[in-house]
């Protein structure tokens, strides 16, 4: 949750590359997850290649194609719901997810005002 929440403020406050640095730590924990889960070394994403394609595929959206905040936004709601899908997979967490599932979907999906913004 804390890599998402950095990504959210950097975004808001228009440090788009920070932003990139923290969406990405979202992808490669849920990666890392996914590895786990399959079996595959998870460490510095040695296993990220091995993953199904059907894993795979479902985070090649959580790649942002550019700096627009709109962009790294829409990146950032593909990596929380990869992540969120892939630590249901782990029966041990599998409460603590429920419990932060909805802030973790509000990070991605409210924009705020420009007021918000620049008050």
């Amino acid at each position: 949750m804390h890599h998402a929440l950095r990504a959210r403020f950097c975004i808001e406050r228009g440090r788009v590359w920070q932003a990139e640095y923290w969406l990405s730590g979202v992808r490669d924990y849920a990666l890392h997850l996914a590895c786990l889960r399959h079996d595959l070394p998870a460490r510095n994403g040695r296993g990220f290649d091995d993953l199904p394609a059907d894993v795979l595929d479902a985070f090649q959206g959580a790649l942002a194609q550019s700096l627009d905040p709109a962009e790294l936004l829409r990146a950032l709601d593909v990596a929380i719901t990869g992540l969120l899908r892939e630590a249901r997979q782990a029966p041990e967490i599998a409460e603590t997810v429920a419990q932060v599932e909805p802030q973790l979907r509000e990070l991605a999906t409210t924009w705020p005002s420009e007021k918000e913004i620049e008050g």
